[in-house]
């Protein structure tokens, strides 16, 4: 994927809140709802909310829309603390499953007779707002808990919403047109609030908004893709955890010539070059490389820079090739048919996805999908092969070292389950993966042995290599990293029941770790196990970078 060659500026703004703006909001419950947020776990800060929390959001939501003819949906965690409005506000109904005294049936619901819809239940508001969708309501016109928070958290009070449209106006050019851009309804009270202090739009959009009755501009309603050389600037009204489906619709997609305003990004100007950073990635892991030590921080840190995870259902856990190759033929589908099924999941993937491979599979099978980028986890083949010798001992305690060894190398070791044993990979595949992957331009390696030695330089060299720093959304704070990567530390990983480096006689695993050292095979490999890898690997531990020559 690539940007038009005309790319247009990204603004931050720096714009932040001024909680004097809110003096009718309890502090510490300010404070409450910051800290739960910061902690980026969206269910956990909305379960975290007490009654008197969710009556605060809802009854200063309430003040800027006074008029409107709302329903309350109020099923779930904060259902009697809302009824107790319902006496005091005639302009509020109560819905719920079956009809009562107090409220009315779902069946009742009409767009034509309410403003907006507020779901109550943190729970259930998904499941909520699809029955709304379905009797006809635009996403804006619905409210979940999500964003009510979501207006306290962003939502400008008066004196910054001030300020924001004094800057806007500034912006402004001769004979050009200011649209401002909401993400599915979540922006429109932000662009309300800033309405009043004088900030003037043309154009609005938003991609479930079509009707020009629905806009909270009241003026031209334009789809994404309609943007032309006639407006200036393309004001982005929505929360930050939003900006990277934003800069997505309006300069991948649409390829906007606007320049694009985020008010809540660092302010400064940059090109849009320095957001190239929603190819979608693929993330491989292999067996025994060291997944442990990688894939909690990895996932901590994808997490933070707003990155959807999706996880490949691999060919021994697919049910459906299970279904078609184990009951049918007895056995596991063959590699082509894993590997097709790899680049199946690839082509599915989408703008700021990555998605994590962990058994052996042929990256040569992505070679027609150069869009990708393949961070792979490398590892001295050596060691790769040492771990997985002592793994499978645990399961043929009769067999030696060297015999389960020369098994791997040949792919005639099996792994044994409570009703199958299924064949492990030829350790061949593993390795035409990573000489693959040294010669592509949209491949890196990783190294165990880095992340082993300095982890916070090995983790920013991939990120910045994954374009995902800078990461102007969302920076990473050394603090920030250095917590994503105490997750995958070895005592961590291993209860603290293991000490690293410790040889351990009794071959015991914790948490898929053994010892955490590099180097191992050298205490165990035999000479006749060395020559059957040699013959194998040929010179891959050269192009590695882990040898020179054959002389080890």
């Amino acid at each position: 994927m690539t940007l038009p060659h005309d790319t247009p500026k990204v603004v931050g703004l720096g714009l932040k809140l001024d909680w004097s703006d809110f003096p009718a909001l309890d502090a510490q419950f300010v404070a409450r709802v910051r800290a739960a947020f910061d902690a980026d776990a969206e269910m956990f800060f909305i379960h975290g909310l007490v009654a008197q929390d969710y009556a605060n959001i809802f009854a200063e939501w309430r003040k800027l829309h006074a008029s409107a003819k709302v329903g309350m949906a109020p099923f779930g965690k904060f259902s009697r603390e809302v009824a107790q409005l319902y006496s005091a506000d005639d302009n509020l109904v109560f819905f719920d499953r079956s009809p009562s005294e107090s409220t009315r049936s779902y069946d009742d619901i009409s767009p034509k007779e309410l403003d907006y819809v507020v779901i109550s239940s943190p729970a259930y508001q998904d499941d909520i707002r699809r029955l709304m969708v379905a009797k006809g309501f635009a996403e804006h016109r619905i409210v979940t808990v999500e964003k009510l928070l979501e207006y306290l958290l962003f939502c400008p009070g008066p004196k910054v919403a001030a300020g924001l449209a004094e800057r806007l106006l500034g912006l402004r050019q001769p004979r050009k047109r200011m649209a401002v851009v909401s993400m599915y309804g979540s922006g429109h009270e932000f662009i309300r609030v800033i309405k009043e202090k004088g900030a003037t739009f043309e154009l609005f959009a938003d991609p479930a908004v079509f009707r020009h009755d629905l806009n909270p501009v009241q003026r031209n309603t334009l789809h994404l893709g309609g943007y032309t050389d006639e407006y200036s600037h393309a004001v982005v009204a929505c929360s930050p955890d939003r900006y990277t489906d934003a800069f997505n619709d309006l300069c991948v997609v649409s390829q906007t010539k606007a320049d694009v305003i985020f008010p809540f990004l660092d302010k400064g100007e940059w090109p849009a070059e320095a957001f190239l950073d929603f190819a979608p990635v693929v993330v491989y892991m292999p067996e025994f490389a060291g997944t442990r030590r990688m894939q909690p921080t990895f996932a901590s840190l994808a997490a933070h820079l707003k990155r959807n995870h999706i996880h490949h259902n691999e060919g021994r856990d697919n049910p459906v090739l299970l279904d078609h190759w184990w009951r049918k033929k007895r056995r596991l589908p063959p590699m082509s048919l894993r590997d097709q099924c790899l680049k199946g999941a690839c082509l599915s993937l989408m703008p700021f996805d990555y998605l994590t491979v962990h058994l052996a599979h042929r990256l040569e099978c992505l070679k027609d999908l150069p869009w990708l980028k393949i961070l792979v986890l490398l590892r001295d083949p050596r060691d790769i092969l040492n771990s997985s010798i002592f793994k499978f001992l645990e399961d043929n305690p009769g067999m030696t070292y060297e015999a389960v060894g020369l098994r791997l190398l040949k792919g005639t070791m099996h792994v044994p389950t409570p009703t199958k044993s299924f064949p492990v990979p030829p350790f061949g595949v593993l390795l035409d993966s990573y000489r693959y992957a040294a010669s592509q331009p949209n491949a890196r390696f990783i190294r165990f042995e880095d992340i082993h030695d300095d982890p916070r330089k090995a983790y920013l060299d991939a990120l910045e290599w994954l374009h995902w720093l800078p990461a102007r959304f969302r920076p990473l704070s050394d603090d920030d990293l250095d917590d994503a990567i105490a997750l995958s530390s070895f005592k961590r990983q291993t209860l603290g029941q293991l000490v690293r480096g410790r040889e351990n006689n009794a071959n015991t695993w914790v948490n898929g770790c053994r010892k955490g050292t590099v180097g191992d095979w050298r205490n165990h490999m035999t000479e006749r196990l060395k020559n059957h890898f040699k013959a194998l690997a040929d010179d891959t531990l050269n192009i590695l970078g882990y040898e020179v020559g054959d002389g080890w």
